[in-house]
């Protein structure tokens, strides 16, 4: 009953997630540089942004595009930018040198989703400088034209190597050591779960997985290094049921973890809680790869 009882919160748990976050919109056929399908740029920003593009691509063999939608329709950025970058194939094959700027206009939602080979130039942190700079600031005035190009201008300047985007007035990344305090809660209660007997480990296990993932992100900067703690997370908390000291310590031992010591800690269903012992066009990908790099943000 036990075990049942764990799965039937996993089915549930993915039960839970509306269909349009696993189906997805259709990921539009790549006609230029620019594919503006939500018609929010001029003729003549869409021609000046292509011609940066072009010539940037022509010195250095990046290849940048801007894709602008209408929505979403309920699906990620992250998620949807994703399956655009490696559709389109963004890049040399060698060099997996792609960039693509996202902008979901009435889900007020961007995104610079980087290649594999240029997210040591244009990290994490920078493109989400980038997002919560200049291009917000145009965004949030209706200036999508003034938006795009700023944000294309910077993205080109950094990989040239002569722009460093600033941190945006006021705003300040989240210190690191506000990451640690912030996942070291999580952890606490993961140490409990790991030596909890009964269904109130697995169901532990389930309800802090969205906090790994908040801490994570907050930590690292960026939502995949959020999904990386939370794997490492996952893997320690699993792996810990084979580990002999965590078994004794389920089976009423008494064990000692460096400093420490440990006993079992049951739960019940039927209790108040916890009980424990007091221890198309011309324009054409180049078979680039991706894996999530990059910056989300909203305006």
């Amino acid at each position: 009953m036990k075990v049942a009882g764990f799965y039937l919160i996993v089915v549930l748990a993915i039960l839970a997630v509306p269909c349009n976050e696993v189906v997805g919109q259709d990921v539009p056929t790549l006609t230029g540089r620019v594919v503006d399908l939500a018609d929010i740029l001029s003729n003549g920003t869409e021609r000046t942004i292509t011609g940066i593009l072009k010539a940037h691509e022509d010195s250095t063999s990046n290849q940048i595009a801007v894709l602008t939608i209408p929505t979403l329709s309920g699906e990620s950025i992250e998620s949807y930018s994703l399956r655009v970058a490696r559709t389109w194939g963004l890049g040399t094959a060698e060099n997996n040198n792609g960039v693509l700027l996202v902008i979901a206009v009435n889900d007020r939602e961007m995104r610079i989703e980087v290649g594999f080979g240029l997210e040591g130039d244009l990290t994490d942190s920078r493109a989400s400088r980038i997002i919560r700079g200049d291009m917000r600031t145009y965004f949030q005035e209706g200036n999508f034209d003034g938006g795009v190009l700023t944000g294309v201008q910077q993205i080109v300047g950094v990989l040239d190597g002569t722009f460093d985007p600033p941190e945006p007035e006021g705003v300040g990344d989240v210190p690191f050591w506000f990451g640690l305090i912030f996942l070291a809660i999580p952890m606490m209660f993961m140490f409990i779960g790991m030596f909890t007997i009964g269904s109130g480990k697995w169901f532990l296990f389930v309800f802090l997985m969205p906090f790994f993932l908040i801490s994570g992100t907050l930590l690292t900067g960026s939502f995949p290094g959020g999904l990386v703690v939370l794997g490492i997370y996952a893997l320690v908390y699993i792996g810990s049921a084979f580990h002999p000291k965590v078994k004794a310590a389920r089976n009423g031992k008494t064990v000692k973890f460096g400093p420490f010591s440990a006993t079992g800690i049951t739960s019940s269903s039927s209790g108040g809680g916890w009980s424990s012992s007091s221890g198309g066009s011309s324009f054409s990908g180049g078979g680039g790869s991706f894996g999530g790099g990059g910056a989300s943000g909203g305006w």
